[in-house]
């Protein structure tokens, strides 16, 4: 129905009654009037300045803004008479005051958590985020007192543990010891959090006892303990620091799984176990296995195929032992191999987490049906924070893959996973954003999510192609990259360059072209050189966030909060593929003697990555480390002599090592190997 301020302007403008008439027959209100098109206002306006004129008013015009005002200043005009009424004092005009911003609030909204050495505490072991308003003049000191009387009411924790036993220190978001000489209100400055999150950070003080040195002998053990982890989860564990290898044949590292037991948490456990081992040596004998322990797997499997014992109760092993020469570890290299695992970061996902616990999901998965499977169990688990995934592939002739995975295997699986998931629920050209597909529920999507979130915990590989701002928008809950250079990268190529030039000098490109562009991009507005750049970052805002909201809602309940902006920004320098990034990783093996045939190949290899496209950079390095991007720290080149038919550079995937031979003669024998190798539909896998 027509309101009566638009028939009254139409009167005004001396529009003819039968005009009005018909407007109001048709139902055109001031809503209507300003959703039309000019062409169907113009069987009611003939004249152009008319129907100008109506349309402007209608905007202008906010029917309900004048009374809702009135009744929002007589509603405070009430409370206020109310408290004056009542005898009260200037406190109400005082909170007026700070709502309007005439001064700030002396308090802000906190998190605070516990961290027990370098762990994260659970609520129900006492510890949890817990939230409180603080004054902003509180620094180190005052914060953890309040951390203290949180997590150490009188003392004592949930759990019983007593204050006096720690040594405390308050840490920031980062995990890192938060300055003295800064307020709660400084580092709402710094940081332009929206919430600033602390943690107590305790570690066990040492009594003398703890500093005996225990023998130098590491046990390999002769039959397998543990098939499942009921037990080990009721047990106190401490992450391992670092990872010890034995390998006598293998080029590689292959891990030795371990389940079922608990690294022991006291000093008396410790000694008793120290004391069970030296009491149960055997002669010395060579090491035909790998023996790994991972900090990143509390649970242990043993499993050598040549010892006999398998039958004494699993808090009872047989050792044989290897006896390590009395020098340092930097001494023994030669035969042992140091693989300390990547210091977890506090900026990481998986910060705010136990990094202990991890249940073990054991799978198998098909080749090329990657991504349908993977997706179908974790739908049917709980958090993917849980668990560590140890993968078999089964090839389509049906048998399974020959490879261990010591993260190479798991790096491939992931790397089909997510290409798959480009193709199959993304749109975009360089940079992805995912869309929402009728098959497809919130169950699905979920699933998809934790694989993200395990992936990245596990071995640190992140979808770099997902676009900037929509993966902000979910861990951040905003997002502060351009949109317009995420939607340049989201385009095609040749569309991506006609906007370019647009932005440039709009009227050097063609009307059609730039017409054509942004109708394939959804742009329903006429436009021009005044408002291209405004409608170019709303259709951005519309694909980039707002098309996949869906998708945002469900993986923020997963991964929202988990990471810093800088870690994330980090991540998108680091782990994106380009040329500078693989140069910079390159690495000679440390117990390599450089000759000048050495020299040489390696110079061809650098030369081959500086010519490299996108495609070839993501190929040498998922054939080199298993991954398209760059998990790693650096890709180790070692070298064979083979030459012939024989030759045949090789990756190991696990190890992330590149081994090439020194007969190549010129960079053309070179670069033609290597690209009949990289374009291969058929990688072998096997373990050397």
């Amino acid at each position: 129905m027509m309101e009566q301020e638009l028939e009254n302007f139409l009167r005004k403008r001396k529009i003819n009654e039968t005009a009005i008439n018909n407007m109001k027959s048709e139902k055109l209100d001031m809503e209507a009037v300003r959703q039309a098109e000019d062409h169907e206002l113009q069987k009611f306006l003939p004249a152009f300045g008319d129907r100008t004129a109506v349309v402007h008013f209608c905007k202008r015009f906010k029917h309900n803004r004048g009374s809702l005002i009135s009744k929002l200043t007589e509603k405070l005009k009430t409370k206020e008479n109310k408290y004056t009424n009542d005898g009260g004092n200037d406190n109400y005009a005082n909170k007026l005051k700070i709502k309007t911003g005439k001064y700030e609030k002396p308090t802000r909204m906190i998190e605070m958590g516990w961290m027990l050495n370098g762990a994260y505490v659970r609520q129900n072991k006492g510890g949890g985020t817990r939230r409180l308003s603080v004054l902003k003049t509180f620094k180190y000191d005052d914060l953890l007192k309040v951390a203290k009387d949180l997590f150490f009411p009188k003392g004592n924790s949930s759990k019983n543990h007593k204050i006096e036993e720690y040594d405390c220190k308050l840490l920031d978001y980062t995990g890192n010891e938060v300055e003295r000489q800064f307020s709660v209100g400084d580092l709402f400055k710094i940081t332009k959090l929206t919430t600033v999150r602390f943690y107590l950070g305790t570690v066990k003080k040492l009594d003398e006892s703890d500093d005996e040195v225990l023998p130098q002998t590491i046990p390999s053990t002769s039959f397998e303990i543990g098939t499942e982890r009921t037990s080990a989860r009721t047990r106190s564990k401490k992450a391992i620091e670092s990872t010890v290898c034995v390998d006598s044949k293998a080029a590689y590292m292959q891990p030795l799984i371990i389940d079922n037991i608990s690294p022991p948490t006291e000093t008396e456990e410790l000694r008793h176990l120290t004391e069970k081992i030296s009491a149960k040596t055997t002669t010395e004998k060579a090491v035909e296995s790998t023996v790994c322990v991972d900090s990143q797997t509390p649970y242990i499997y043993i499993n050598d195929n040549n010892s006999p014992e398998t039958e004494e109760f699993q808090h009872s092993i047989s050792f044989s032992e290897v006896v390590l020469p009395q020098q340092s570890f930097g001494d023994i290299n030669e035969f042992l191999h140091f693989n300390a695992p990547p210091h977890l970061n506090e900026n990481a996902i998986y910060d705010l987490e136990e990094t202990e616990h991890f249940a073990v999901i054991k799978l198998n998965l098909h080749r090329g049906h990657i991504f349908e499977e993977l997706t179908k169990e974790f739908e049917t688990i709980g958090s993917g924070e849980s668990y560590t995934m140890d993968i078999k592939v089964i090839l389509p002739n049906g048998q399974t893959e020959i490879a261990f995975d010591n993260g190479g295997v798991l790096r491939d699986v992931l790397t089909e996973f997510w290409n798959s998931f480009y193709d199959e629920c993304c749109e975009g050209a360089t940079c992805k954003v995912p869309v929402i597909r009728h098959d497809y529920c919130e169950k699905k999507w979920r699933a998809i999510g934790k694989v993200l979130l395990i992936g990245y915990r596990q071995i640190k590989y992140f979808p770099t192609k997902l676009a900037r701002a929509f993966v902000e928008y979910i861990i951040l809950g905003n997002f502060s990259t351009d949109l317009i250079n995420n939607l340049l990268l989201y385009v095609g190529i040749c569309d991506a360059n006609t906007l370019k030039s647009a932005l440039k000098n709009f009227e050097s490109v063609d009307t059609d072209d730039i017409l054509d562009v942004m109708g394939n991009i959804g742009c329903k507005k006429i436009i021009t050189k005044e408002n291209f750049l405004q409608i170019l970052g709303e259709i951005a805002h519309a694909l980039l966030i707002q098309k996949p909201m869906f998708i945002i809602d469900t993986w923020q309940k997963i991964l929202a909060f988990r990471i810093s902006n800088d870690t994330l920004i980090e991540i998108y320098e680091t782990l994106a593929m380009s040329n500078k990034n693989v140069l910079r990783i390159l690495s000679f093996d440390k117990n390599e003697q450089i000759t000048v045939e050495k020299e040489k190949v390696f110079e061809f290899l650098k030369k081959y990555i500086r010519d490299a496209d996108q495609i070839t950079l993501e190929k040498f390095t998922r054939f080199c480390t298993g991954a398209d991007i760059l998990t790693n720290n650096s890709i180790t080149i070692t070298f064979n002599t083979t030459e012939g038919f024989r030759r045949c550079p090789v990756g190991h995937t696990c190890a992330c090592t590149l081994e090439l031979s020194t007969t190549y003669q010129t960079y053309t024998e070179f670069k033609c190997e290597f690209n009949k190798l990289l374009n291969s539909s058929i990688w072998v896998m096997d373990l050397i």
